[in-house]
């Protein structure tokens, strides 16, 4: 949080470019400190961090109830009785293929305060993102909903 507090004081007092080199620095600086904080480990790449995730568990005889809208690869990962973060990210990533695939403009996963969230865009009216909302719900349900779920629990 220093640091969030260093970088706001000197962009208050820079020039218009320099602030917004600032502001990206803030960026990076809240994105580095979010991610760990988080329960699961933020990045696939380091295969330590991936080995000694040991996951959240999942609730006794829940599987079945959580994993009712999932489709394959989601209930396989229900079904060892925990969600680790690979698992989780995958999940994510799937919902995002699902949206990007019904030709919604989607970000990449990002994992904010240990929840990996994505942000769609491009709706011109709410009556299109009204007439999206049951597609994206349904790439939400069949790839991450439950295994989301999951992951709340180890961010409590």
């Amino acid at each position: 949080m220093r640091a969030t507090t260093i970088v706001l004081a000197a962009s208050m007092s820079l020039r218009p470019k320099k602030v917004i080199l600032a502001g990206a620095a803030l960026l990076a600086v809240i994105a580095v400190g979010a991610g760990g904080a988080a329960a699961f480990w933020p990045d696939r790449g380091d295969t330590a961090r991936a080995a000694d995730d040991p996951g959240v568990a999942v609730p006794n005889g829940e599987e079945g109830r959580l994993g009712a809208t999932l489709d394959g690869a989601g209930k396989t990962a229900l079904s060892d009785g925990k969600v680790t973060n690979t698992e989780y990210l995958d999940a994510a990533n799937a919902a995002v293929a699902c949206i990007r695939a019904a030709g919604f403009t989607v970000s990449d996963p990002m994992l904010v305060d240990g929840r990996y969230s994505y942000i769609t865009s491009g709706f011109v009216s709410k009556t299109a993102l009204d007439a999206a909302k049951p597609i994206l719900d349904g790439c939400y349900n069949k790839n991450l909903r439950g295994i989301d779920g999951v992951a709340a629990l180890g961010r409590q």
